[in-house]
């Protein structure tokens, strides 16, 4: 990068030389390739340099330089020096080299084993095993052995039990169609029992393998599907009940009721007032215990008859529960109010339990001086990111509705909040409101 006029006459030694080695630390002038060949007498040949032009990025030349002599003497007295441009060549050097060191910071610092094979082949060109030419630290861990074991060494040789496993015919057919290959298997070989997920993709004439143990995952998965299936089993008890409670327990029942009329009808005179009573506290019996087997067989259906979402315009379903409990809401004289309520995700069957249930609870629970007077309103919020987190959203949920049912009624103290949601639990006697205890529930 210099005119001939600069360089001729300077000495090796000016300050106007600055060289630096391939490593890029400052190379000193009596190191120069030039001036080597001149001190040690002998040819030094491709000596790759760098050197500094003016307002310039160094430059990279390969020096050959040759110490010339006059006939027999031992004294040179100069130096032949060529050399050539390597800059491209250096700086793609330079690249290939940055690449290289992060593919290796990559290898030895990533959560799954990778182990690189080569294809082995006989004669007629068919694999007939691989041989291990790269194993990352984590792929060490994995399976147990030093690198230094696998690397140069055939995969039948060290690792037999991955052709029983099919994991060679897979790598085979990898390195053949190009096609990746992905599976989980139990390994169970030398000391290492665990379930890995495993990729091979082909690189080259063989396959790069990447495995990751999954065994908390896999474990996780199978207790669920022990969880799931201990599940169903109650499920199906429940469902058994369901039908029991339907039918083999209603059948009493009705002959209770049935008997008791009979003898209030046909044998009243034969009773006198504290039979009737006793008769009419036996069919009252009857009929609490009808509705409480009823309450429960709806109760159990929740999750047993669960059906699909589906998109449920809930201010239909609200206008047809108050068409329901017109009776109910004209005996106390009340009123029930529906807002703008929009269509929602939601089993229809069960949103129609839940507004019915609350609906109706509003106007029994009311005050005895006050007429019941109920406000079913919705608005549409963003969906909260907890809810996603905690399972209870789906991810791609982006909106809830927050539906209110507001009344006049009595209401119940903060501390006994949790109760009237336990089945059962009532917190007024059969004497004032009437009901299960099934309702909140």
């Amino acid at each position: 990068g210099r005119p001939a006029e600069d360089i001729v006459g300077t000495r090796f030694n000016d300050e106007k030389w600055t060289g630096l080695r391939e490593d890029g630390s400052p190379l000193p002038n009596p190191q120069f390739p030039f001036w080597q060949a001149f001190v040690r007498r002998e040819t030094v040949p491709d000596e790759v340099m760098g050197i500094y032009p003016p307002d310039a990025p160094p430059r990279w030349i390969r020096v050959n330089a040759q110490p010339l002599f006059h006939g027999d003497e031992d004294e040179p007295y100069g130096v032949l020096v060529c050399f050539d441009n390597v800059t491209e060549e250096k700086l793609k050097e330079e690249a290939l080299q940055t690449s290289r060191d992060l593919l290796s910071s990559v290898l030895s610092s990533s959560l799954d084993g990778i182990v690189v094979l080569s294809a082995v082949r006989d004669e007629t060109d068919e694999i007939t095993d691989f041989e291990c030419v790269l194993v990352n630290p984590q792929a060490e861990k994995l399976v147990g052995r030093a690198a230094a074991d696998l690397v140069g060494e055939r995969l039948l040789d060290v690792v037999p039990e991955q052709e029983e496993m099919g994991l060679v015919d897979a790598y085979r057919s990898v390195v053949e169609t190009g096609e990746p290959f992905e599976t989980e298997i139990h390994y169970r070989a030398q000391g290492v029992d665990a379930w890995f997920q495993v990729m091979a993709v082909s690189v080259d004439d063989g396959v790069a393998v990447t495995f990751r143990d999954v065994s908390e995952r896999k474990e996780a998965t199978q207790a669920m599907a022990a969880a799931n299936a201990k599940l169903e089993r109650r499920n199906r008890a429940l469902r058994d009940f369901a039908y029991i409670a339907s039918h083999d327990l209603q059948e009493p029942l009705r002959k209770i009721r049935s008997f008791s009329n009979l003898v209030l009808e046909d044998y009243a005179d034969a009773v006198d007032d504290t039979g009737h009573h006793y008769l009419e506290r036996m069919h009252d019996a009857a009929e609490r215990m009808s509705q409480l087997i009823n309450d429960l067989l709806v109760y159990s259906r929740i999750t047993t008859r669960a059906q699909p979402f589906e998109p449920v315009y809930l201010e239909e379903i609200a206008r047809n529960v108050r068409t329901d409990l017109d009776l109910q809401i004209d005996d106390a004289d009340g009123s029930v109010e529906i807002g703008s309520l929009p269509t929602v995700e939601a089993d229809p069957t069960q949103l129609r339990q839940l507004l019915q249930n609350l609906i109706g609870n509003a106007l029994k629970f009311h005050k005895p001086d006050e007429p019941p007077r109920v406000q079913v309103e919705a608005t549409v919020e963003p969906a909260a990111l907890e809810l996603q987190r905690e399972g209870r959203l789906d991810t791609n949920c982006t909106e809830i509705c927050r539906l209110t049912v507001v009344d006049n009624g009595i209401g119940f103290e903060e501390n006994r909040a949790n109760g009237i949601f336990t089945p059962f639990k009532r917190l007024h006697g059969r004497g004032e409101y009437d009901g299960t205890g099934m309702g909140l529930a």
